[in-house]
């Protein structure tokens, strides 16, 4: 991308989003929604008996949920087109009901199509109670060039 065309979208910048705390509530929306009800994300006393000792989250639960605190940051506000992927997502430790969680976005690698879009790389980190990360993985969004004077 040509040098001053956007403030925003600089490789290797990092933007945080706010904080989302999660529910049981959250778990059995997420069930209801996938249609996997299997216990251990949904029934308190099926998950106590297992190794977690507790009910957890659906794996996608935490792309679902970075997706929704990607739109929290201010900054990517009406920035993007399109998603265009999810690729090497990384289900790292577990998500429990009353995490803390937040989006940790890096932008990546840019480039101009030919269209005068670009393509944006963003490693998503799914962040719990300040610095451990419980979800990582790659995404690229399309997005409309921005104007010429660099705003």
């Amino acid at each position: 991308m040509p040098a001053g065309r956007h403030t925003i979208l600089l490789e290797g910048r990092q933007f945080v989003s706010g904080a989302r705390r999660v529910t049981h509530e959250d778990f059995l929306r997420f069930a209801q929604v996938s249609g996997d009800r299997h216990p251990m994300h949904v029934d308190p006393a099926y998950a106590a008996q297992t190794a977690m000792g507790r009910i957890i989250a659906h794996g996608p639960f935490g792309i679902a949920l970075s997706m929704g605190l990607y739109n929290t940051i201010e900054e990517m506000t009406d920035l993007a087109v399109a998603m265009l992927d999810i690729r090497e997502w990384k289900f790292l430790l577990p998500i429990f009901v009353g995490d803390e969680l937040r989006l940790r976005l890096t932008i990546g690698t840019i480039r101009e199509t030919r269209s005068g879009k670009l393509v944006v790389d963003r490693m998503f980190e799914v962040v719990r109670d300040g610095n451990e990360v419980v979800q990582s993985g790659w995404s690229a969004m399309l997005v409309n060039p921005p104007p010429a004077d660099g705003g």
